[in-house]
Parts: structure tokens; C-alpha cells; sequence
């Protein structure tokens, strides 16, 4: 999620609630989309080909999770909030 969404989401939420209430909702903040951090490496590596990016991998634990992905309906729901900023067009928008 990019920060200017996430302000966004979180002005919402705010505005949407009251501090006299016990507001004790879960709600998940994410684009909707499942990426991999593969995906996040290739997109840098592209928009900073210049740089010499070093990449390694780690075995991980049996523990950790393979695929996650934020439902977010809750929060479409709530707030009427649908993602806004494409993770290429974040990274695109830093030098």
C-alpha cells in the first residue's frame, strides 16, 4: 500500500468512528492484489538499473508463510475505500 493511501484509509477510518465508542474492529489495510517479493526486487532492479543490486536468498522456516494476501472487504465496506496507487506507479514516482 502506498503512504498517501494509507493516509487516506486511516483518515477515513477516523473519520468514521468515534473515540466515545469501543471501536474494536479488525481492519486489514493492503491493495487487494497478492505480490511476490520477487515482483518487488524485478520492478526495482528495472526502475534502478544503474545500481548494482545484489540479491540473495535464505531458506526459510517451515513456520513462515509461503502466500498472504490482506482481504480487504472489510474496508471497502467501512470506508468505501478502493486502492488507488499501483505499486509500479510507486516505485516510479521515487528517483
Amino acid at each position: 500500500v502506498n503512504i498517501l493511501d494509507l493516509a487516506n484509509i486511516i483518515a477515513r477510518i477516523l473519520k468514521k468512528i468515534s473515540f466515545k465508542d469501543n471501536f474494536d474492529e479488525i481492519i486489514n489495510v493492503g491493495s487487494g492484489e497478492a505480490t511476490s517479493v520477487d515482483r518487488v526486487i524485478n520492478l526495482l532492479k528495472k526502475k534502478f538499473k544503474k545500481r548494482n543490486f545484489k540479491t540473495s536468498y535464505i531458506k526459510i522456516s517451515k513456520k513462515e508463510l509461503l502466500n498472504t494476501k490482506a482481504s480487504i472487504t472489510k474496508l471497502k465496506k467501512f470506508t468505501k475505500y478502493s486502492p488507488g496507487t499501483k505499486l509500479i506507479d510507486s516505485i516510479n514516482s521515487h528517483k
